[in-house]
């Protein structure tokens, strides 16, 4: 874990790490394995059997990421030691991760289901404009949970429209934000937040609460977009990260280019932002109806198929 820390990794991704080796270990302990020199590629190979039929409290299986997530620290591991002249061979140079599940994101808003949300709260107290500020912005920059809980009003550059957001890995970004959520988080921070300051020394978080000096958490903000959802009448949970998600399809839906949604959202990768150009496939339907030739309006009328029909078609035969 020292090797992480001094390589600047988040500390929610050190804890995530030992708790996987953690696991990893007892399942070494089950095995009967009390040095790591013992372990050679079948031990590994079994260790990946274990998570293919590992379940979550709720019964069901693990999924494609969170398997590869129990087994990458230990293949950091076995890295680390080789590095080190601690082991002379690998165990786990040529194991594969398992195949990767084909997953669409789920739970993605329509634009007239983010339309609803977005009026539920009650702009007339400060909390409920808080919060509408809080879901513009979710809206109009696909921010992580942990960037958003993270803003300061430094972080704010409401002239040029943007954000700086410090997501993983300690990666600052600037992220564009809307005309419309520039206006609302502009009268938050200006008339808004100053509800939410009792003393002299200001917070230096951007989203307060009610308590004395308290930043708005994680878990606050996560059951506070939940019951807006709910009260919208959306049918399936709303989370911050179900924003992230509505934000990437609806941009590129309207023909935003994959690149620069890639660099919006702060992927490592353009790969990982290409999965939402699936979720857009939604409109081959309106493509088809649209341009196939039969399709169009023809005085043609489709025959109802009753019994006196075939008859019909019977005799005259």
């Amino acid at each position: 874990m020292k090797d992480l820390v001094a390589r600047n990794y988040a500390p929610a991704t050190v804890d995530q790490n030992e708790q996987y080796l953690g696991y990893f270990f007892r399942f070494l302990e089950r095995q009967g394995v009390r040095d790591l020199k013992e372990v050679g590629r079948e031990t590994l190979k079994s260790y990946q059997l274990e998570l293919a039929q590992g379940k979550t409290l709720k019964g069901t299986p693990y999924s494609w990421g969170t398997k590869c997530g129990y087994f990458q620290p230990v293949r950091r591991l076995f890295d680390y030691l080789e590095k080190t002249q601690q082991i002379f061979l690998n165990p786990a140079e040529l194991i594969r991760d398992p195949r990767p599940e084909s997953r669409l994101p789920k739970n993605i808003m329509s634009e007239e289901q983010v339309e609803k949300i977005l009026s539920i709260p009650d702009l007339g107290t400060p909390m409920g404009y808080r919060d509408r500020t809080i879901m513009e912005i979710f809206y109009s920059t696909g921010i992580r949970l942990s960037e958003m809980v993270g803003l300061k009003p430094g972080d704010c550059d409401l002239e040029g429209g943007v954000l700086r957001v410090c997501g993983k890995g300690f990666k600052d970004r600037v992220v564009p934000i809307g005309g419309k959520a520039v206006e609302f988080l502009k009268t938050y921070i200006e008339a808004v937040r100053p509800r939410f300051i009792h003393s002299e020394e200001a917070p230096t978080q951007l989203w307060l609460t009610k308590k004395v000096r308290m930043p708005l958490s994680k878990t606050m903000l996560q059951i506070n977009v939940r019951h807006y959802g709910r009260r919208a009448g959306i049918p399936f949970p709303v989370t911050p990260h179900a924003f992230r998600h509505t934000f990437a399809t609806h941009l590129i839906k309207n023909g935003a280019e994959v690149a620069a949604v890639s660099k919006m959202m702060g992927h490592s990768s353009v790969k990982i932002t290409q999965i939402y150009t699936h979720l857009t496939q939604v409109d081959v339907k309106k493509a088809h109806v649209e341009t196939h030739p039969r399709e169009r309006e023809t005085k043609e009328t489709v025959p109802e198929a009753t019994p006196e029909y075939f008859e019909l078609r019977r005799i005259e035969a």
